[in-house]
């Protein structure tokens, strides 16, 4: 990296100086240390300044894209006799298009990435986020080994890819299961996330485990959940277990945060029925 090598001639350099001062051998590798830390520090700064700028100006655009589709879902639902499939396919490109734009954006900080390893990451994990919401999954694919995996929705949803391409069937041994990277992803992400957070990653897991006919891992699994980071969701799911009622298991609670994995569909809206009034002279007509 760029950064650490102008940090360590500038160290070098320091220390060089230094040694010429009168009595000053014996702090000659100080000086060149704190020098070499000096400047990566500032160089770092000036970089991630650079790369927030970029980063900002593409999530505010997936904003202004997300306030436009709204207005416009609005401008639709106040016109009689709106046609919903047709609608929604309008609504999903305008977003569509809008964070593929988002995706392009953050193509100006690659010239960051020779200053700093983090910056590279950190723009890996916004577009890894952006290609899953896009369901381009081979795209996604491409950036997992390069991800910084602090958030636990990000940590879900690397749950989920991996579900997707290896899922746990009804012939897994529980150790299959144990040693798969779903676990691994699992065990990474419960050991930092708390609360609902938390309790999200180990719903997400308990799904995972009925659907391969595995309610009885489910089971302990919710269990142990319930003492670290409960929510209602675990609650509810737990109950279901315990009865026996393993079918009925859902995340449906999580709203947008479980469907954006992508394992289930959400539920289409229904559309809602014209009011009609009286006229004067005639029959009911539409408001």
């Amino acid at each position: 990296m760029k950064s650490f090598v102008i940090a360590f001639i500038a160290g070098i350099i320091a220390g060089v100086a230094y040694s010429f001062l009168p009595d000053a051998s014996w702090g000659t590798s100080i000086a060149g240390l704190i020098t070499a830390l000096a400047v990566y520090f500032i160089v770092n700064r000036k970089v991630n300044a650079k790369l927030m700028l970029i980063v900002n100006a593409s999530q505010d655009h997936i904003q202004a894209t997300q306030d436009k589709v709204r207005k416009k879902m609005n401008a639709m639902q106040s016109k009689p006799g709106l046609n919903q499939a047709a609608a929604q396919k309008t609504l999903e490109a305008m977003q569509q298009e809008g964070i593929e734009e988002s995706i392009k954006m953050l193509e100006a900080a690659d010239s960051l990435f020779s200053w700093s390893i983090l910056a590279r990451k950190q723009v890996s994990t916004i577009k890894y986020q952006l290609y899953f919401s896009l369901k381009k999954f081979n795209k996604a694919d491409e950036l997992e080994g390069d991800i910084l995996l602090f958030d636990p929705q990000l940590v879900a949803m690397r749950m989920a890819r991996e579900w997707m391409k290896t899922p746990f069937t009804k012939t897994s041994s529980p150790k299959e299961i144990e040693s798969s990277s779903i676990a691994k992803l699992f065990k990474k992400g419960t050991s930092r996330a708390k609360g609902t957070t938390g309790a999200f990653l180990y719903n997400t897991y308990a799904w995972m485990l009925v659907k391969a006919d595995k309610s009885k891992m489910a089971l302990e699994l919710l269990t142990k959940g319930l003492d670290k980071c409960a929510d209602d969701v675990t609650k509810s799911n737990l109950d279901i277990l315990r009865n026996n009622q393993a079918s009925k298991l859902s995340n449906k609670a999580y709203s947008e945060r479980w469907y954006s994995l992508h394992l289930e569909t959400p539920p289409q809206a229904k559309p809602q029925k014209q009011k009609m009034r009286r006229g004067r002279n005639q029959g009911f007509q539409p408001f």
